[in-house]
C-alpha cells in the first residue's frame, strides 16, 4: 500500500491545514522499464516535465501505476475526513 496527499494550490496563507485535499491509499506496482506501460509512463511524463529526462539515465530512478483502493477528502476548512468509496472517484480514469 501507498498514500498520497494532493492539495489545492497554497495561495500564500501557509495554513496547509486549511487547504481542501484528498488522500489516496493505493497498491503500487512498479512498471517494467522494456514495457509498452512504461514507455506511455515515460512519455507522459516528459510532456509535463520535459527538463527531466536525465532522470531515466540514473539506476535508481523507477516509474509506478497507482491503482487507488480508499480515497478520503477533505474540505477546505476543520471539516472532517470522510472516506469516499464511489466508483466515480476511484475508478476514474483519464482519456487520451
Amino acid at each position: 500500500m501507498c498514500s498520497i496527499l494532493i492539495c489545492e494550490p497554497d495561495l500564500g496563507t501557509g495554513e496547509v491545514m486549511s487547504l481542501a485535499r484528498v488522500a489516496l491509499q493505493t497498491t503500487a506496482f512498479q512498471l517494467e522499464r522494456r514495457s509498452a506501460a512504461y514507455a506511455r509512463a515515460w512519455q507522459r511524463f516528459l510532456e509535463k516535465i520535459p527538463s527531466a529526462e536525465i532522470m531515466f539515465s540514473l539506476p535508481d530512478f523507477d516509474l509506478f501505476r497507482l491503482v487507488p483502493r480508499r480515497a478520503r477528502y477533505i474540505a477546505a476548512g476543520a471539516t472532517p475526513a470522510q472516506p469516499d468509496s464511489r466508483p466515480s472517484l476511484l475508478c476514474r480514469r483519464r482519456r487520451g
